[in-house]
């Protein structure tokens, strides 16, 4: 009986996990490399933080993971890089991501510096 309750408590906390979250690590890094085109100030890192609990709230974790290897990818030069250059799936994961992040640094009232 005890292990029915104990497992009924936890159900409800299960469901209102948010299915978007992002790790902890992942949401440092982004918000991080967005202080840093910025100007690296308390303002940036508000609206940055900002930026990425929108794009949280708006994109699954793989969406996010595949659109930013995609956009770092494109950046890198040569022969291997053209695997994040050229299929047509990660241009349109790197799309999805842009556009995310556009929409995203509306509703936060925020321009970024570089893109």
């Amino acid at each position: 009986m005890k292990k029915f309750v104990l497992a009924a408590l936890l159900c409800p906390a299960a469901a209102l996990a948010a299915p978007q979250d992002f790790p902890t690590i992942d949401r440092h890094l982004f918000v991080n490399e967005c202080m840093q085109e910025n100007g690296g100030s308390l303002d940036a890192m508000y609206k940055c933080s900002c930026v990425m609990d929108q794009l949280a709230a708006n994109l699954t974790y793989e969406q996010f993971q595949d659109g930013d290897v995609a956009q770092h990818g494109a950046n890198t030069g040569g022969k291997r890089a053209a695997l994040f250059r050229d299929p047509d799936s990660v241009k349109q994961s790197a799309k999805t991501l842009s556009a995310a992040k556009d929409a995203a640094a509306k509703a936060c009232n925020f321009t970024p510096k570089k893109r």
